[in-house]
């Protein structure tokens, strides 16, 4: 295995000095007693009869990021004769998801399959099978369950159409979402909502963080804003470059700190790309700021005021651009953008203190009143258990007067 940076071995069968019985490592770790083997993956369902007369089933692998499984179907003679008695609950109890854990990142995984193909255990109790095993694999296997059903084909034109409908409707959800732009780490995002947070903080725009370091086998995905990481789901979070995203219905004020932001951190070391940025940015952010001064005429409603609140949170999380390899005309360019960035924050700021200072005091009064309720059932618990101990105590002094 040339390329590969991760094995697994078992014990040779020969070998009588050693306690461990198998493992994995590095290949240059093998052990002297280990030995390395490799074995084809399955690719179509495999079927077997003993001499019992018990049909095995197993269907080829799908692998998750974590987990492999796969459908195993275990039939006796007397469960195969019985087969067009059984109830539905009793079919769906013979078809059986095992798994086991996915190869090391860098593993072959015709030796992990070697390893690992007689090790299989059931799925645990409340887990259900991934929806790509279902839709791949369900169907060759109820063939097999279900041979000798009168309903057979029935059932199999059932599950059949279940499957079409749901790539029929993933399909179509996926055509409605726009292509998004690939996340690096240390990009800029935007989510399609503001969000608030506990901390009395709106933020939509973040940090895109893929963090390497840790010893899962894939790498983990985070949003940071702050220095503080965020725990939200993420799927929507689009990049934006050029100061525009693919997302829809952006408000505007979100779209003007996405338009400064980008600009503060496009390239300016010479006169052509200090020109570009202006003629790109300029127009689309004076457009921005047309929308909102419109959408803040009169009382804004509250998407508005969350959508300000969010834009100046960014400003002030990620406004403080520097770039140590700008010329001096880069560099007052640059400036010119965070003043402009000062100044929406000056002017808009009030807004959003007002929202977060209105949320956290609504806040606070749930929390309170939540507080009052608990020690309210808790007075009246004591209460309750007062009065029944004092009960209990007068029925003692009948009982041994």
């Amino acid at each position: 295995m040339p390329h590969s940076t991760h094995v697994y071995w078992k014990r040779r069968a020969d070998c009588t000095d050693s306690f461990y019985i198998s493992g994995s490592c590095q290949p240059e770790d093998v052990p002297s007693y280990g030995e390395v083997g490799h074995l084809a993956l399955p690719t179509a369902v495999t079927t077997t009869l003993d001499e019992q007369g018990t049909l095995r089933a197993y269907s080829p692998l799908v692998f998750g990021t974590s987990k492999v499984y796969r459908y195993a179907l275990t039939l006796t003679a007397n469960a195969r004769a019985s087969i067009g008695e059984m109830s539905d609950y009793m079919l769906d109890s013979q078809l059986q998801v095992q798994v086991f854990e996915a190869p090391h990142k860098g593993a072959d995984r015709a030796n992990w399959w070697w390893y690992a193909h007689e090790n299989w255990r059931g799925l645990s109790y409340g887990q259900d099978a991934p929806t790509r095993l279902k839709t791949t694999w369900k169907g060759a296997m109820l063939a097999i369950l279900l041979e000798g059903r009168a309903d057979k084909d029935e059932r199999l034109a059932a599950w059949e159409a279940r499957v079409q409908s749901h790539k029929t409707y993933t399909r179509e959800k996926n055509a409605k979402r726009p292509r998004r732009t690939p996340k690096k780490d240390g990009d800029l995002v935007v989510m399609p909502h503001p969000t608030y947070f506990a901390n009395g903080v709106v933020r939509q725009i973040f940090r895109y963080h893929i963090n390497t370091s840790s010893g899962y086998k894939r790498a983990s995905h985070e949003l940071i804003a702050a220095s503080t990481r965020h725990t939200i789901p993420h799927g929507d979070a689009d990049t934006f470059p050029k100061g525009v995203a693919s997302l829809p219905d952006l408000l505007p004020a979100t779209r003007c700190a996405m338009l400064l932001l980008a600009w503060a951190r496009a390239p300016m070391h010479t006169s052509h790309a200090l020109l570009s940025a202006k003629r790109h940015y300029t127009p689309l952010f004076e457009e921005a700021q047309r929308d909102l001064q419109a959408a803040l005429e009169g009382v804004p409603n509250s998407q508005t005021a969350y959508s300000v609140a969010a834009a100046v949170q960014a400003l002030r999380d990620f406004g403080g651009i520097r770039n140590d390899a700008d010329g001096e005309v880069a560099a007052a360019a640059r400036e010119e953008v965070r003043a402009l960035m000062r100044a929406f924050v000056d002017r808009h700021a009030p807004l959003g203190e007002a929202l977060t200072t209105a949320r956290l005091r609504e806040q606070q009064d749930s929390e309170r009143a939540y507080k009052d309720f608990k020690n309210k059932q808790r007075a009246e618990q004591r209460a309750r258990e007062k009065a029944l101990e004092e009960q209990r105590k007068a029925a003692r002094k009948v009982l041994f007067a």
